[in-house]
């Protein structure tokens, strides 16, 4: 099978190198237009991207040298609530050591009776919050590039630009490879939405047996693959934000194995640093503040009047079909919520994955161009098109909830966040336990449960409210630890 990717952003070249480990793919050809720059201010990811690295031959310290990366453990929440907290990671591992052991599903329902002044880091994840944000970034010590069946598994930051590099290098060990730096100008199709081939500049025509969007968050006019969308803006109400690398002024202190998200007056501040600089910026609602007042208040929050921020544009929206006949869209090109928790990347693996799936399956008829009429194709279209809108919806409702349960109500922003109306998130919070049987991922849904608690809310569980985790300890350990610079700086010195 011939694999046409459009776009040569992360996104592109992470489905590239994914895709290439199957035998039925032959050809992979990436186009990427030398008229598109990339945004690269720095990327937070989320457990996705080690999942899949590794689908594809990732050697740890290369990775961490070339993508100039660092260790992530979860999000520091600053000023969202009473008591700050890190949203970490978490494994099966914590909740089989708990007095006696627990499911992921009993500690949801056991957070639900929380008290409320009790912080939540007195009850759990009270390790890594003492050492990896008390101690000066003080943390477990690694043993692979994921331990996702240790208590405290953990991610990375990196530099975006860097990890594209360093993808693209990764794709070109394989002889299926072939790069083409031009722009398509046009997608031909045929009944039923079937790309018979794509027009690029200095009549370059490209035909394949299947296609891959990842071209982001284009303008209305350039919107050549014809994608249609369902917007956002009046659920998640961020439009913009602006961005400068920072430099480093104390390296020890300011390199922490974690995102820092820390509320402003019209949203919220990200601080992921990375080897070379402090990735950050301010993403904000354009509806609530100006452009130069957000600039100005992203400035004095840093404290550094000479620093020339810029301002990049999205908008909040979900495509209405991420699979059609031969093609689908990943990326920003399926969607963009906005960077809250850093659901990007997990949700461009998502979309892989549901990719592969496809293309194991149907990678000898998809060649066929009367798909339009395969029954069984398009039933199964329809089934991996409500999975992708159904981990859009959560993504959603996570976010929504940071927003929804944060304490401020001093600006409007704030005021009318609590007042979005999306129905996920009422039937979500009517009642959490039943939410876990309608999402089936319980482990998704201690994320919301994290959150509601940690903001010393508490919610409806099935429990008397007498049982509260109090009387069910988890029996937290923590390996031997490394200062995160050194871990990192190792890597560096080989």
């Amino acid at each position: 099978m011939h694999l046409c990717i459009v776009g040569s952003g992360a996104s592109g070249w992470l489905v590239a190198n994914q895709l290439k480990e199957h035998d039925f793919i032959t050809k992979v050809i990436i186009i990427g237009s030398p008229n598109i720059p990339h945004i690269g201010v720095g990327e937070s990811t989320t457990l996705s991207l080690p999942e899949s690295h590794s689908k594809f031959n990732v050697d740890l310290g290369e990775f961490i040298r070339e993508s100039h990366a660092a260790v992530k453990y979860g999000v520091y929440y600053q000023n969202w609530s009473q008591n700050d907290w890190i949203h970490f990671f978490k494994s099966e591992s914590a909740f089989k050591r708990s007095n006696p052991p627990l499911s992921a599903r009993k500690y949801i329902q056991l957070l639900g009776n929380k008290p409320t002044n009790v912080p939540i880091h007195d009850l759990y994840g009270k390790h890594i919050w003492r050492e990896a944000v008390g101690k000066n970034n003080v943390f477990p010590k690694n043993r692979g590039i994921s331990e996702i069946d240790e208590e405290y598994p953990h991610t990375f930051h990196f530099d975006a630009g860097q990890y594209i590099n360093y993808l693209k290098k990764q794709a070109f060990k394989s002889p299926k490879i072939e790069f083409v730096e031009e722009t398509v100008e046009n997608v031909n199709f045929s009944e039923g939405g079937y790309i018979q081939g794509l027009n690029l500049t200095n009549n370059i025509n490209i035909v394949a047996d299947y296609y891959v969007n990842t071209t982001g968050q284009r303008l209305e006019s350039k919107n050549i693959f014809k994608e249609e969308y369902d917007s956002l803006e009046d659920v998640l109400l961020t439009t913009k934000a602006v961005v400068y690398p920072l430099e480093y002024t104390d390296k020890r202190k300011q390199f922490h194995p974690y995102t820092v998200a820390k509320t402003m007056k019209h949203g919220w501040r990200w601080i992921t640093p990375t080897w070379e600089r402090i990735g950050t910026g301010y993403t904000f609602s354009d509806n609530h503040i100006s452009v130069d007042e957000a600039v100005n208040e992203f400035i004095t929050n840093i404290g550094d009047k000479t620093i020339q921020p810029k301002v990049v544009d999205f908008r909040p929206r979900m495509n209405k079909q991420t699979f059609k006949l031969n093609s689908c869209s990943i990326g920003m090109a399926n969607g963009f919520l906005e960077p809250l928790d850093a659901p990007g990347l997990a949700l461009t693996n998502n979309v892989t994955g549901r990719l592969e799936e496809l293309l194991k399956i149907y990678h000898i008829d998809i060649q066929n161009k009367n798909l339009y009429n395969n029954t069984l194709y398009n039933e199964g279209l329809d089934i991996l098109n409500n999975g992708i809108k159904k981990s859009y919806n959560f993504w959603i409702t996570f976010i929504l909830n940071q927003y929804k349960t944060c304490y401020r109500n001093d600006t409007q922003f704030w005021v009318d966040h609590k007042n979005v109306k999306w129905d996920e998130w009422d039937i979500a919070m009517k009642d959490l336990n039943a939410y876990c049987d309608i999402h089936k991922n319980d482990y998704d849904v201690m994320m919301l449960a994290q959150t509601t608690a940690a903001r010393n809310i508490q919610f409806n569980t099935p429990l008397p409210k007498h049982i509260t985790p109090m009387q069910f300890p988890l029996d937290e350990t923590l390996p031997p630890t490394q200062h995160h610079l050194d871990w990192i700086e190792s890597f560096h010195k080989l």
